[in-house]
């Protein structure tokens, strides 16, 4: 599972995200333990090797704001009651079998793709202090790793962008 840590837009609305695996396969796998024995690396090997021959699907979740006392978009340390406001599945997420960590991907992702939300639509903003902070992090870590790897920042607009 992923939870989003700070607030975002959700349209007229304040909201946190939870990004959920539903497939009994992906939540069995979920369940593996990671040791002190294990190599590095052993996350991106399970997804790999998961992947390569399963799809994935996932339920996006929108947990809405129903109290600004409660729920305070400036401090993401505060855990927002999910009786107050449940979390709520608007779309499925489905990703089919795929060789996730090809060499071209990895580049790909790695060296020439940029991860920052703030390339949404304007109506997901990221919302609060965390974000605030993530976003010059984030533009200033994604700079550094341009030059470094001496590549032109790129992002896809499809899907037939992204390497095979």
């Amino acid at each position: 599972m992923y939870y989003s840590q700070g607030a975002f837009r959700y349209g007229d609305y304040v909201a946190k995200f939870a990004v959920v695996p539903v497939v009994p396969e992906q939540l069995a796998a979920g369940k593996q333990k990671v040791s002190r024995s294990d190599p590095p690396g052993v996350l991106r090997d399970w997804v790999r090797e998961y992947y390569f021959g399963n799809a994935g699907r996932y339920e996006f979740r929108v947990q809405l704001c129903t109290d600004a006392e409660a729920m305070p978009v400036e401090d993401a340390s505060v855990e927002c009651d999910e009786e107050a406001s449940l979390y709520r599945a608007v779309a499925t997420i489905d990703i089919p079998p795929q060789e996730t960590f090809s060499p071209a991907r990895r580049v790909y992702a790695e060296d020439v793709m940029s991860w920052r939300p703030w390339y949404g639509l304007i109506a997901h903003r990221p919302l609060g202090s965390i974000n605030r902070v993530r976003r010059k992090a984030y533009e200033v870590l994604g700079a550094w790793r341009h030059d470094v790897n001496a590549t032109v920042e790129q992002n896809p607009s499809s899907l037939g962008d992204v390497p095979d």
